[in-house]
């Protein structure tokens, strides 16, 4: 069953590529707390892109609606400088390639956390899911030295240059602020 959505429309943005239905209720502030968002969308109460919608773990991408006791919201994604996770729509196959063809050239790296600094910072707040490096170790530009949960979605740390590995000030499982020193390195 389709329903018309109000005119009214409050833009939503997101930092990734997709987020959950029950995490964009409560970001969008149209739910207090996961318990709320749950008993909305399982009472029916909540329609993405003009159909009641009773799954919670339904992802939303970038443009869709969501309409919620007669507010109406639109995912957008929002760029944030460096520190936002990089992301690419998956290609289409390839129906046929010619056979003299040339290959591409790699995508680029993703874009460095915190460059120009002597440590890498969180970017937002959230729980360190895992350490991938240890104090001592010499790594490189763009290898992944920490992954990040935020609002049930993983955001992967990259190296910002070739390096040595100072300090880590966090371990897995410990809850961090946007901005904390999660590694220090020389």
């Amino acid at each position: 069953m389709k329903i018309k959505l109000s005119e009214a429309v409050k833009k939503i943005k997101i930092e990734t590529e997709f987020i959950k239905l029950d995490s964009f209720l409560k970001l969008a502030n149209a739910a207090v707390s996961g318990g709320q968002a749950k008993e909305l969308v399982l009472d029916g109460k909540v329609l993405v892109n003009g159909e009641i919608c009773t799954a919670r773990g339904k992802k939303l991408y970038v443009g869709d609606r969501v309409s919620v006791l007669g507010k109406a919201y639109e995912v957008e994604v929002e760029e944030v400088g460096s520190s936002a996770p990089s992301f690419t729509a998956p290609a289409a196959p390839a129906v046929s390639a010619p056979v003299n063809e040339t290959k591409s050239a790699p995508a680029p790296a993703p874009a460095p956390v915190n460059a120009g600094s002597s440590s890498i910072k969180a970017p937002m707040p959230g729980t360190i899911n895992a350490v991938k490096v240890t104090a001592g170790e010499s790594i490189k530009k763009g290898q992944v030295v920490a992954v990040l949960e935020a609002m049930k979605m993983e955001n992967i740390i990259y190296a910002e240059n070739d390096c040595k590995i100072k300090k880590i000030n966090f371990s897995i499982n410990d809850l961090v602020n946007a901005g904390d020193k999660v590694i220090e390195f020389e």
